[in-house]
């Protein structure tokens, strides 16, 4: 009777070691997808990093631009300033009022909102009106950043034909 016992007792612990190893085997497959989870978190914060390096790189692009008082590049081209004013205010993108309702600053200078918004206003990464965002073009075309184009003045000009994203 005792050796009964003792080889039914030796079959419970081989059950049991069995479920510790299939268990183990678990957790370590559980350990491999945790860090192909980490590895994941770390590979989006690494693209959420340099995104926003571009964008703080074009940021100081355009606020050099200002600061160096360097004339923008269309006139760079020869498109008179009171043509770029003509073809902003002409534009879609472009709303005077709402312009002035959101800065109220713009107000306070001697400029009128199309001034303001191609000499300073594009390069501070302003809106030209709702239904344009001056920092998502120049984020999705940097090279117009760097060019030191006014955004709407460019996306009117040439980045519409050339099917350039704009947000």
């Amino acid at each position: 009777m005792v050796r009964r016992e003792i080889v039914s007792l030796n079959a419970a612990v081989q059950e049991r070691l069995n479920e510790i190893e299939r268990l183990a085997r678990l957790l370590g497959q559980g350990g491999e997808t945790a860090s192909k989870s980490d590895a994941q978190i770390a590979e989006e914060v690494e693209a959420k990093l340099a995104a926003q390096k571009r964008r703080h790189a074009m940021q100081l692009s355009l606020l050099h631009k200002i600061y160096a008082g360097q004339p923008n590049k269309a006139e760079a081209m020869g498109v008179a300033a009171a043509d770029q004013l003509e073809t902003v205010r002409n534009s879609d993108g472009f709303d005077a009022k709402w312009y002035l309702e959101t800065y109220a600053d713009v107000a306070a200078t001697d400029m009128t909102p199309a001034e303001h918004y191609v000499s300073v206003g594009a390069f501070e990464g302003r809106d030209p009106g709702p239904d344009f965002d001056t920092l998502g073009y120049y984020a999705a075309n940097p090279d117009v950043a760097e060019a030191g184009w006014p955004a709407l003045l460019h996306y009117v000009l040439f980045g519409k034909a050339e099917g350039r994203a704009f947000t």
